[in-house]
């Protein structure tokens, strides 16, 4: 080990600063563990671009970047040791080591909190209109756009949980796949009165001022233009930490199973919030994981 590189020990390392991640700093610290938590990126992950937080209990209509704020402040007071750096190697054994070219962090336990990533959208003009009207959850958002006209594009089972769950919200839901509209996936939507399947197709651009006004669309007839006020594009997430591959933790997707006290099948590592399997991804349930997550650590130091 050079001469510049830091050593931290702790008791839980916790892998990702976003909701889930900093909501087990905080009970972990007050479990009174030595608790680091290492983020590459921005603290408070992806509240840093909810611009309405509208279903967060307690946090009405503000932007998400405020809560963010408050549970780093929290964090920070607490004596959490804070990382802002990206960690390239984590390696699984007895103890569990996390290094980069500068830091080595050893910890009795580990809490992955990485978080899910979208893939790129290949539709033109979508990253320009991310909370103007188009949106990678319509659980979160459905209600903003109620007796409108929205277009839900993809061809799997997320898209359609998604555009039925939209159905029962907007006004009407124009769900773009290539899929044909026999495919038994597509088939429950077939059922629903204001859902139109437009199949064989792909959208390839959205367009609008400041907000989604339309979208255009490319099938077997060729272009046309659909007059919607937002769009939800559901191109397969993925969970962020590819390399953890190798302890065959992640399915083919990347996200991990847990079991209820957020464990996963490798003693000593436990995973919270986006990247574990679950059916309902928001913030609430991502700090109720947070949560979990640190008593088990808490009680796995503390047996008998």
């Amino acid at each position: 080990m050079g001469d510049n590189m830091a050593e931290i020990k702790c008791d839980v390392a916790i892998l990702g600063g976003g909701p889930a991640g900093l909501t087990a700093a905080i009970y972990c610290a007050r479990y009174n563990l030595n608790t680091v938590i290492i983020e590459k990126d921005q603290w408070g992950g992806k509240l840093n671009i909810i611009h309405d937080l509208v279903n967060y209990p307690g946090f009405n209509a503000h932007d998400g970047s405020l809560l963010a704020t408050t549970m780093v402040q929290q964090v920070n007071d607490l004596g959490v040791t804070m990382i802002n750096e990206s960690m390239d190697d984590v390696e699984i054994n007895e103890t569990i080591i996390l290094r980069n070219g500068s830091t080595t962090v050893i910890a009795d336990d580990l809490i992955l909190a990485c978080g899910s990533k979208p893939v790129r959208s290949s539709i033109e003009n979508a990253s320009k209109f991310i909370g103007h009207g188009v949106s990678f959850c319509a659980t979160c958002d459905a209600m903003f756009f109620k007796g409108k006209h929205v277009a839900v594009y993809g061809d799997n089972a997320l898209a359609v949980k998604e555009a039925t769950h939209l159905s029962h919200i907007v006004e009407h839901v124009s769900f773009v796949t290539p899929l044909d509209h026999n495919d038994p996936m597509v088939d429950g939507l077939n059922h629903l009165d204001n859902v139109t399947l437009i199949d064989h197709g792909k959208i390839i651009a959205v367009h609008g001022m400041d907000h989604v006004e339309s979208v255009e669309i490319k099938t077997t007839n060729g272009l046309t233009t659909l007059n919607v006020s937002a769009l939800f594009p559901y191109e397969q997430a993925e969970g962020s930490l590819q390399f953890l591959k190798v302890y065959g933790i992640q399915n083919a997707n990347g996200f991990i199973t847990v079991d209820d006290k957020m464990a996963t099948y490798i003693p000593h590592v436990y995973a919270i919030g986006d990247i574990v399997v679950k059916p309902l991804r928001q913030v609430v349930t991502a700090t109720h994981d947070g949560a979990i997550a640190a008593l088990s650590v808490f009680e796995s130091h503390h047996k008998g």
